[in-house]
């Protein structure tokens, strides 16, 4: 959970899928409670972006991100948080490895992993990697979105 007053960045899947670009290359989960027009959720081609600002709407998003990342820009410092994905894997809440709850008090940007029977003595992992960095000057932030979130700052 993360304290208000930034943007999550969540990157989204481009181009086709099939040759013919017949198939649809992502999908949105929407809980009952969020809205579609909850002028926090910003869409973008490549991008969506969640402006964490306290709402008494609760907003709930999820989605299957391909990227294996996601970010929250809150003054000045872009924290990212990476994740293991399988273009194959089975995911909760209708394929979502990725969600991201707001509400008045703060914001959660959440992974998952993937579905699968677990043997009696047996694990899994899911692990998560977290990075801070001074500046949106980073190579998975492109420039068109670098100047866009830095009129959010």
């Amino acid at each position: 959970m993360l304290r208000l007053g930034g943007t999550a960045i969540l990157p989204q899947a481009v181009g086709n899928v099939d040759a013919r670009g017949f198939l649809p290359n992502r999908n949105l989960a929407l809980w009952p409670y969020a809205q579609i027009n909850d002028p926090r959720l910003i869409f973008d081609a490549d991008f969506i972006l969640i402006q964490a600002i306290a709402s008494p709407l609760h907003a709930k998003i999820g989605y299957n991100n391909p990227f294996d990342w996601l970010a929250y820009w809150l003054e000045s410092v872009l924290f990212r948080k990476t994740f293991d994905v399988s273009v194959k894997a089975m995911y909760p809440d209708g394929g979502c490895n990725a969600e991201i709850y707001c509400d008045n008090n703060i914001i959660e940007l959440e992974t998952l992993g993937q579905l699968g029977l677990l043997e009696p003595g047996k694990s899994f992992i899911h692990t998560e990697i977290w990075e801070f960095f001074d500046s949106l000057e980073q190579p998975f932030i492109p420039a068109r979105l670098r100047q866009r979130l830095e009129k959010y700052a």
